[in-house]
């Protein structure tokens, strides 16, 4: 079998796959923006995305995961503010968010994000404390 890295963006097709458990995509060349459509896959109960190329902000859709309890999207080129996008994901227990460009107040984030939290990741972004 030969292995290698896998190039372009992740397609809205990716709705489509309603029965996905765990979605893991690390380590490859994906770029652009994550489809809003990912919010259809409920069912999600891990996301990796980490060490690609994606940008943008993360989609509104990310309320939709409400079942998931681990997400990596880390190094990647991501933007703006996470708060509000894992408000209803109460079994959160591994959230990590390091090496983007996140922006917003660190301490909001954690109003949306408590219940099962057990190991978080913030560094290297541009998150500022609370005032």
């Amino acid at each position: 079998m030969a292995y290698g890295l896998l190039l372009g963006t992740i397609s809205s097709n990716i709705s489509r796959m309603s029965m996905l458990y765990a979605l893991v995509i690390s380590d490859n060349m994906f770029s652009g923006p994550l489809p809003d459509s990912i919010g259809a896959l409920t069912k999600l109960l891990q996301l990796n995305v980490s060490y690609n190329l994606l940008t943008n902000s993360l989609p509104t859709s990310f309320q939709n995961l409400q079942n998931m309890n681990y997400m990596d999207v880390s190094n990647n080129a991501f933007t703006g503010n996470i708060i509000g996008r894992f408000n209803v994901s109460i079994y959160l227990e591994d959230l990590f968010v390091q090496n983007n460009a996140f922006t917003g107040r660190i301490d909001e984030c954690f109003d949306d994000i408590q219940f099962a939290l057990q190991s978080v990741d913030f560094s290297s972004n541009q998150f500022t404390g609370k005032e």
